[in-house]
């Protein structure tokens, strides 16, 4: 079990390893950071018959550059935050997030008049 990762925020290593800490489970960094077009063509080599299945054109197409490892002590601390804080101050202010989530949405749509 892994996470593969691609695109602009895989490009930074502690965003990769924050993520492994976070879930717990390595996380996988693609070779090329533009996979849209990489999607493309394994959907088109696959189409054409030159691969039988998806799984084996990426497996023949999608190279990792980079595996980044949990710490399972940094896991356990986002486990604990997660579990005793954030899922106890979530429900406390709901309406102060919705609130913020329009406050920022009015906001966008104004800079775009």
């Amino acid at each position: 079990e892994f996470i593969s990762v691609s695109g602009g925020g895989s490009e930074s290593d502690e965003i990769c390893q924050i993520t492994s800490n976070i879930m717990g489970i390595p996380v996988r960094r693609a070779q090329t950071y533009e996979t849209s077009s990489l999607g493309a063509a394994i959907t088109a080599f696959t189409g054409l018959g030159i691969y039988k299945s998806f799984e084996e054109a990426a497996k023949n197409m999608v190279h990792v550059s980079k595996e980044f490892k949990p710490d399972m002590k940094e896991h356990e601390l986002y486990h604990k935050l997660y579990s005793r804080i954030y899922r106890r101050i979530y429900p406390n202010n709901k309406k102060l997030y919705d609130d913020l989530k329009q406050i920022l949405r009015a906001s966008k749509a104004e800079e775009h008049k």
